[in-house]
């Protein structure tokens, strides 16, 4: 929490950092591809959030509902590979003002 209240911008997958962040008043960008953000979202900043381009079948993942593709523990999934490098540096340009 003491770091996260010294960022300018914090940017982080749906979890709970992302969500502590955008209560502590920082502004936040959460990248969204497992979980949907039309419900999970930055209470604060649900405007930063970035959802994945992907459309594979096991998307949203929740318990209980369509497996994850992830065979191997560790490995990135799908689903944040449809969320470019490109969309997340401009969202945070436009928040930073650059």
């Amino acid at each position: 929490m003491g770091l996260i209240r010294h960022c300018h911008l914090f940017i982080g997958p749906d979890s709970s950092l992302v969500h502590l962040a955008s209560c502590m008043g920082v502004n936040t960008i959460g990248l969204y591809g497992a979980t949907s953000s039309s419900y999970i979202y930055p209470y604060f900043h649900r405007h930063n959030v970035i959802n994945s381009k992907a459309k594979i079948d096991c998307m949203p993942c929740y318990p209980g509902g369509n497996p994850c593709q992830m065979k191997v523990k560790f490995q990135t999934g799908a689903c944040m590979e449809g969320i470019s490098v490109e969309e997340v540096l401009e969202l945070a340009k436009h928040n930073l003002a650059l």
